[in-house]
């Protein structure tokens, strides 16, 4: 399983997109959801991973059998859940349910882009987390994540995600969780427990205990529950 994107929960996508651009990125517009209640922009990255900057359009619902996002947008912006992708996801619902994790059947999900072409994909969310859930293309990857060299060069030199950092509540249960979902065994680290994904990519899991003080974490912990809380960027020359 890999590494597919990381989503920012986000009030005002202009502003945001303005704000992002102003650190060095590059940024595309994504697109409107089937849905109608949550639209989004786009940082592509060359490792085929990306950042996605999600908000809410004020809309109300136009199609109740598409998937709606917009419910886990809280009023706290911020890193609010992943993806990892998978080329069957019928197979990871079927053996998630099986261990008695709260896992959705697979649910179709769609936007259309600027330019009118309509991307496809199925999700599968546990519980109503988004930290993480699995995707599964139906339309062509490249529809949805753009490679051209132009969208995936960026001014600040990033090029892929090394790691994130996800703050666990109940840390035995996300440990058991990630273990049935990949099918790996935990390295455990001074600081933090780490999962290692198909593409290298790290996941830590780590306790609140030593953020207690950490006020506007605590906030998104939450607001957000179990969520990731830090990135680590791959850059030309070094890390973000």
């Amino acid at each position: 399983m890999r590494f597919d994107h990381a989503i920012f929960a986000i009030n005002n996508l202009d502003k945001a997109v303005q704000n992002f651009r102003q650190a060095g990125f590059t940024v595309i517009a994504g697109g409107e959801h089937a849905s109608g209640t949550t639209h989004n922009a786009l940082v592509c990255l060359a490792d085929g991973t990306y950042l996605e900057l999600l908000a809410p359009t004020g809309k109300s619902p136009k199609d109740m059998d598409a998937s709606d996002f917009s419910g886990l947008l809280r009023e706290q912006e911020g890193f609010m859940g992943f993806a990892l992708r998978t080329h069957d996801l019928d197979g990871v619902a079927k053996r998630l349910q099986q261990q008695g994790v709260n896992a959705s059947n697979p649910k179709p999900g769609s936007r259309i882009r600027e330019d009118g072409v309509q991307i496809e994909w199925r999700t599968v969310i546990v519980g109503d987390s988004l930290s993480p859930f699995m995707i599964q293309d139906v339309t062509d990857k490249k529809l949805r994540v753009p490679e051209d060299q132009a969208v995936i060069t960026h001014e600040n030199g990033a090029r892929g995600i090394h790691s994130i950092t996800m703050m666990c509540q109940n840390i035995d249960e996300c440990v058991l969780f990630f273990r049935i979902l990949l099918n790996q065994e935990p390295v455990k680290r001074l600081d933090s427990t780490m999962f290692v994904l198909e593409d290298d990519i790290e996941v830590h899991l780590v306790t609140p205990d030593a953020y207690q003080g950490d006020k506007a974490l605590m906030a998104h912990i939450n607001a957000y529950g179990d969520v990731p809380f830090t990135m680590t960027l791959r850059l030309r020359n070094g890390y973000m």
